[in-house]
């Protein structure tokens, strides 16, 4: 306890400092902030010219911090990735709201009342006031709407307030998906494409036993292929590299005190008479805390060998530990036991136990001191200007070695340090020589400074060499298992012959298929195109040619296939042709909401707030 009371005063001192500092910010305003700072107008951002508000972005933020359902769990890169959402959600809202005003888009009282008549919230629709038999009553929620309660004033404007922001979006939204078009060939396509079905048997000869080894592809080969082939790799695309400093958070040996420390606690507890069940619902780091620890009856190879171990050794209703094992440090009591000769009580063969567990983890104080240090390197660069011989020089001061990174695509993930929210937005926003403001990785605190930035470009044979191979030796297997099966071919005249000819050789099997769409993973065969379109251009009770799938050759005999139902097409059609529609349409407002963001001049502040 002492512990956990040590490491909440040192985030509440921090609390503090924050505060203070605040208050220093945003109270003492002329000798705090210079006269042309942002942050005097409260300004976080200016896209497309228009200010945005930094009160904006902190109510976004707050709204999904209060929506993280364990407070507790919020930790410092959790809080990084929730600023970044919130920062692409208000710059999301920023960008419609200005292309709203662009397109003169209004909301008349009428519009606004029908909306919110015909289209309840999800919270309204969950409503018990409004249900009837356990379902949403329509008709309720609308008495509700057209007949106010005294005293409902405050819900209605907030209500209203709702509707207000939504609507004028989701009519952007009706305009810009306007231009979808589905034909009525399109519908049939799709229809076809979820409804026909097949049932087939089927010989197979897999291409597995038949690929040659990476050594037997020769360089003539592989260099043939890439120059045929050229137009099927895409581009590499624009890449950048950077150095960073990292403060790491990853657990000390001091925090691996800590946790020795607070287990030895825990049974400190126990041997003063507090029952086991109450420690671990206190102290127990795993999911079996909210009863008690309770692990259940487990036999031999469940466990890990050191817990496994004492488990079995262990006296029934004796505390045992402190127990190490890989994920952290156990007291482990067992209530019972089976043996495989009960009545000598030999050779146990299951226990029943519960565990405390307090795992191995980065303590809040191992955090602060790298914030510390963090903090130190950033003061040490804003002492000069922001360029690398600053970046060199604080990194030298502190004595922290700079890293180099290998060259990474756009995203927020890197192999040296994880995952970094904000990480692309960064390096694909600025030019070489960039000191990004103090970022946090799943490894720590970190600084960074672009240093290449690489060009998209077209792929090298030595960047597809790899994978050249790998086609090739399929391409080879494909053929030789084709020449088996035309060998066999002659002899496969019907089903039985398929079945016989599946125990010649291993590469051969036999199988059938059960009903299957043009678009259905087939069992036995996978998800083959070529496979599906074959069948459906036979007939009933045909035996196909020898031809090749995606992994190997075949020969169908078509089983049954259903034709096309105009009668049950014509009750689908309406339905199936909306929902192809709706699925167009968000593909296009997606496609422009990312246009239109990517476009977006974007000017951020945000490092002035968060430094």
């Amino acid at each position: 306890m002492i512990r956990h009371m040590r490491e909440k005063m040192s985030l509440i001192m921090w609390l503090v400092i924050i505060a203070f500092i605040g208050t220093i910010i945003f109270s003492w305003g002329m000798g705090g902030i210079q006269s042309n700072d942002p942050r005097r107008k409260g300004i976080i951002a200016e896209i497309n010219g228009s200010p945005v508000k930094y009160e904006d972005f902190k109510n976004i933020q707050q709204n999904l911090l209060n929506a993280e359902k364990d407070r507790d769990k919020v930790d410092e890169l959790k809080t990084a990735e929730i600023k970044e959402k919130a920062w692409n959600q208000l710059v999301n809202m920023t960008v419609i709201g200005q292309e709203i005003k662009k397109n003169n888009i209004t909301v008349s009282e009428e519009q606004l009342y029908s909306e919110i008549r015909n289209n309840p919230l999800p919270d309204f629709q969950s409503n018990p006031q409004f249900m009837t038999n356990n379902k949403f009553d329509l008709k309720k929620y609308q008495d509700f709407i057209d007949n106010p309660q005294p005293g409902m004033e405050a819900t209605f404007r907030q209500i209203e307030m709702i509707y207000a922001n939504r609507i004028p979006s989701k009519l952007l939204e009706a305009k810009i998906g306007s231009s979808v078009y589905v034909s009525d060939e399109d519908v049939i396509s799709e229809y076809k494409q979820k409804n026909l079905k097949a049932k087939a048997k089927f010989v197979k000869v897999a291409i597995s036993d038949f690929k040659p080894a990476d050594s037997l592809i020769t360089d003539g080969e592989i260099e043939k292929y890439f120059n045929e082939h050229k137009a099927d790799f895409a581009n590499k695309k624009e890449q950048r590299n950077f150095d960073y400093v990292l403060f790491s958070t990853e657990a000390t040996a001091k925090d691996s005190a800590f946790v020795l420390e607070d287990i030895t606690d825990a049974l400190k507890q126990i041997n003063e008479g507090v029952k086991f069940e109450e420690v671990a619902a206190l102290y127990s780091e795993d999911g079996t805390k909210e009863n008690g620890g309770d692990l259940g009856w487990f036999g031999k190879g469940r466990m890990v060998p050191a817990f496994e171990k004492v488990a079995f050794t262990a006296e029934i209703n004796k505390v045992v530990g402190p127990v190490k094992t890989r994920f952290g440090y156990h007291l482990i009591k067992v209530t019972d036991k089976k043996y495989k000769n009960a009545k000598k009580k030999k050779e146990v063969t299951e226990v029943k136990a519960s565990h405390i567990l307090i795992k191995f983890k980065t303590y809040p104080s191992t955090i602060d001191d790298a914030k510390y240090l963090a903090q130190n390197f950033r003061d040490e660069l804003t002492m000069d200007k922001k360029d690398e011989a600053s970046f060199i020089a604080a990194s030298k001061k502190l004595g922290v070695k700079i890293e180099k990174s290998k060259p990474v695509n756009e995203g927020d993930y890197t192999a040296e340090l994880g995952r970094v929210p904000g990480l692309g937005k960064f390096l694909f926003s600025n030019k070489s020589g960039s000191i990004s403001p103090m970022m946090i990785s799943s490894k720590g605190f970190v600084y960074l400074i672009i240093k290449d930035i690489i060009p998209e470009a077209a792929k090298t044979l030595e960047d597809v060499k790899k994978e050249i191979i790998g086609k090739i030796k399929t391409q080879k297997a494909l053929e030789k298992s084709f020449e088996l099966l035309n060998k066999l071919a002659p002899t496969l005249k019907d089903t039985v012959a398929f079945t016989e000819a599946a125990k010649t050789e291993k590469s051969i099997t036999s199988g059938y298929t059960p009903d299957f769409t043009k678009d259905s993973y087939i069992s036995g065969v996978g998800r083959d195109e070529v496979f599906s379109d074959k069948a459906f251009n036979m007939k009933p009770g045909e035996i196909s040619i020898p031809f090749k799938g995606a992994n190997g050759s075949y020969i169908i005999y078509l089983i049954s296939k259903n034709e096309f139902d105009q009668a049950s097409f014509d009750k689908e059609k309406k339905a199936l042709k909306e929902k192809l529609e709706q699925t167009l349409k968000n593909e296009v407002i997606s496609t422009w909401m990312k246009g239109i963001v990517d476009n977006a001049e974007i000017k951020d502040y945000r490092s002035l707030y968060f430094q």
